[in-house]
């Protein structure tokens, strides 16, 4: 007689479960998911989920002349030597 809790793997095999007392646990389990994911889904597309932050006016710059108004060549042309936001992206001068 074989060992009941003994489960035989055969080349090919789906590992589909036969037991349908597990399938009903990860059918209930699958179900719950899709209903979070439903529900998540619903708060953000009723507009209740936080907007995004709105902009604020810029505190004075602690440290360092504000480059975001300037390109990276006007960075470049003025010597700039270390990493700045450009308004055209980062200028990263050469070490």
């Amino acid at each position: 007689m074989p060992d009941p809790d003994l489960t035989i793997h055969m080349p090919g095999d789906t590992g589909v479960s036969t037991d349908p007392q597990s399938d009903a646990t990860k059918i209930a389990a699958l179900e719950a998911e899709n209903a979070q994911l439903r529900a998540l889904v619903e708060h953000l597309q009723d507009g209740s989920a936080p907007a995004a932050p709105t902009a604020t006016p810029r505190a004075p710059r602690l440290i360092g002349e504000d480059w975001s108004a300037r390109t990276s060549a006007d960075a470049k042309a003025a010597g700039v030597t270390k990493t700045v936001l450009c308004s055209d992206g980062y200028y990263v001068p050469p070490i």
